[in-house]
């Protein structure tokens, strides 16, 4: 029997990276305008171009419906729809293609020559990647805004271009390369490429892409994880204060990030638990990822200390770490870093998120299921947890002796 369904998606930006989303039905199987299932949850998208996906014989057909509103979109699906099932039926139907949307003019406007744009009227690249920044400053975090800038920091330094109706896949192509003669890792090329990938798709700019152009990088897994070694983070631990001791060590309990540290509430620890929670903050326009409320136990000797540490805190500031003016802090790299030369090891080589990667490694070698470090962790899928899953490097010898004893003495 002949596939007579039809799709409709949306083509949006996610975290830098083109995706196609489903748009969002609501409970009687009705779609909801300008929304998508992402991470199993509807999510309001106003940006983006409305597609249709369906099958012609045994060939998948994506059709762009660019520059249609929402309800226009709803009318050609349900013309697709009808389309195939008479056509399944035996039905001679002539195809539907969707047309570009067309002003009204008047007869004077129909017979004036279409003028082309001219310098005052063309958008500036510089004004463009501007206003792009300040569109990701309202709606995404603070962090991930100044990431971008980087990115558009390092593209005017690359791109030439005046405006923004001159830049193509060449000028794209060549930021890569500029990016690699910088020195920079395939991961952060990987990451800046699709960063600004968003920001041409946000401008609706053609760059006529192609698949092979984006740059490819080697995923680090299992050995190649970055890890703190137990005698790395102790030598770390006694070089630290009593304060930084108690900053370092609850990271490296819950595999907190940096962002879920630094707005930690003292209402997020559950004292009588032993466990912690990444909960939203508004206030601090906070989210957890994925917009996922999570819980994490950690240690009876961090619970002891954090609860006197509250013994001492100003009732007046939820937070658990904050600022003397109680804000959030922003300066745990830099105090890490300190006192990784205090402790004589190369503070190049310190980070935070190795915290977060020693937790997850360590909870999968005590023998947690995948999925119960999964969700600790907050990672979307089992793959991201399994990448952790990293050999012990100190073997014991004897015991490994032991497995072949009975074969030592054999003859050969």
């Amino acid at each position: 029997m002949a596939n007579t369904k039809v799709g409709l998606y949306k083509r949006v930006t996610v975290d830098g990276e083109m995706r196609f989303l489903p748009v969002a039905k609501d409970a009687k199987g009705r779609f909801i305008a300008d929304t998508v299932r992402l991470n199993e949850q509807n999510v309001e998208r106003k940006d983006g171009s409305y597609y249709l996906r369906f099958r012609d014989g045994k060939r998948q057909v994506s059709q762009c419906l660019r520059g249609w509103n929402f309800s226009e979109a709803i009318q050609f699906h349900r013309m697709k729809e009808w389309e195939l099932k008479a056509t399944a039926a035996g039905v001679t139907v002539v195809p539907a293609t969707p047309q570009p949307q067309q002003t009204q003019q008047t007869t004077e406007e129909a017979l004036e020559p279409q003028k082309k744009p001219t310098d005052k009227t063309r958008v500036l690249l510089k004004d463009a990647l501007s206003a792009w920044l300040e569109d990701v400053k309202k709606t995404k975090k603070i962090r991930t805004w100044k990431a971008y800038r980087a990115v558009v920091d390092l593209f005017n330094e690359s791109c030439k271009k005046t405006y923004l109706d001159e830049v193509g896949r060449a000028d794209i192509l060549a930021f890569v390369e500029f990016m690699r003669n910088k020195g920079l890792t395939d991961k952060t090329v990987n990451l800046k490429y699709q960063a600004i990938l968003g920001f041409a798709n946000s401008r609706k700019l053609e760059l006529g892409m192609k698949k092979g152009d984006r740059p490819k990088f080697t995923q680090k897994k299992g050995r190649d994880v970055e890890i703190y070694e137990q005698e790395e983070w102790e030598a770390l631990f006694n070089a630290c204060n009593p304060y930084e001791r108690l900053v370092f060590e609850f990271f490296l309990n819950s595999g907190f990030r940096e962002g879920e540290v630094t707005h930690l509430y003292w209402s997020d620890i559950d004292f009588k638990r032993g466990e912690v929670s990444v909960t939203p903050k508004p206030e601090y326009n906070f989210t957890a990822k994925d917009y996922e409320i999570r819980h994490v136990p950690i240690s009876d000797g961090l619970v002891a200390k954090l609860k006197a540490q509250k013994a001492q805190s100003n009732d007046n500031c939820p937070l658990v770490f904050p600022t003397l003016g109680c804000k959030p802090q922003t300066q745990f790299l830099d105090m890490l870093k300190v006192a990784a030369e205090r402790a004589g090891l190369n503070p190049k080589k310190c980070k935070l998120k190795k915290f977060r990667a020693t937790a997850i490694t360590n909870w999968l070698r005590a023998g947690f299921d995948v999925e119960t470090v999964r969700s600790w962790a907050g990672h979307s899928d089992l793959e991201t947890t399994a990448n952790y899953l990293r050999p012990n490097d100190k073997i014991n010898r004897s015991k490994l002796n032991g497995v072949f004893s009975a074969s030592a003495g054999a003859s050969l």
